[in-house]
């Protein structure tokens, strides 16, 4: 069940299933049911490890590629307007609270 993440510099972020990110955001290749990590590249299989959208790069992250650009990334101001346009765009198809 995809649910609203906000980094600890402020990032907007959806975890959510892949298939998730498949079936209702349309990532990845739908007739294969893989999805692919846009930092690391690596495949993402239909299992219980949630990935991760990233609003204010407009990409899909597996967790460790996650988990890296959440402590490392620094947030900026001018960026907002932006974050929250594409995080309200995909949080509507999951159903979550727009910002």
């Amino acid at each position: 069940m995809a649910k609203q993440v906000i980094g600890k510099n402020g990032h907007l972020c959806i975890e959510m299933t892949i298939s998730e990110a498949l079936h209702k955001c349309r990532f990845g290749v739908l007739v294969l049911e893989l999805g692919v990590c846009d930092n690391c590249n690596t495949q993402l299989v239909n299992n219980e490890e949630p990935v991760y959208y990233i609003a204010v790069l407009n990409e899909l992250f597996c967790k460790d590629c996650f988990d890296d650009y959440i402590e490392n990334a620094p947030y900026y101001e001018e960026d907002k307007d932006f974050e929250i346009e594409h995080y309200n765009y995909y949080a509507k198809m999951l159903n979550l609270e727009v910002s």
